[in-house]
């Protein structure tokens, strides 16, 4: 898949497997688009997430030790290759929806190379990042969504 991010809170996110999806928010509305299901929910971001924190880490837009308690995770992979380190973030509030993250960090650029999020429901999601590409100055209308012709609008909670 895809994954793109720029501040503030700007992000768009693809992926084919298992079914076709697009999830694209530029900080105040977010699509997530169903090519399948020829279906887009918009929503306020505000409204739309259980916890602000996963898009906020992922948009750039968190301070890691504001609102997280972080600590080191050491193991034998991490001793075995130091230019990797593991950190263990745990939300210092209470957030719906966020029990745990785990980023893999690679110390030469200091680049995150895994994100493993671990809902209050017992989900957990790992994401890979590969081919990171940093301040390649991302176009603002990569951040924005306008359904194609015949496909349903959805909109929660508005008549």
């Amino acid at each position: 898949g895809l994954f793109l991010a720029k501040r503030p809170g700007k992000m768009r996110r693809e992926y084919q497997r298992p079914e076709p999806r697009l999830f694209v928010t530029d900080g105040k509305t977010l699509w997530v688009y169903s090519p399948t299901e020829k279906q887009v929910v918009v929503q306020d971001v505000q409204d739309a997430l259980a916890s602000r924190l996963p898009l906020s880490f992922l948009a750039g837009n968190c301070d890691l030790g504001a609102d997280f308690d972080v600590s080191l995770v050491e193991n034998a992979a991490t001793r075995r290759e130091p230019a990797t380190r593991i950190l263990d973030l745990k939300p210092k509030r209470p957030e719906a929806g966020v029990a745990r993250m785990l980023l893999e960090v690679n110390t030469k650029g200091y680049t995150v190379e895994n994100v493993t999020l671990f809902d209050t429901y017992g989900n957990t999601t790992a994401i890979a990042l590969r081919d990171i590409k940093i301040n390649t100055g991302l176009d603002d209308q990569q951040f924005r969504f306008s359904p194609p012709p015949g496909v349903i609008v959805v909109t929660p909670g508005k008549p």
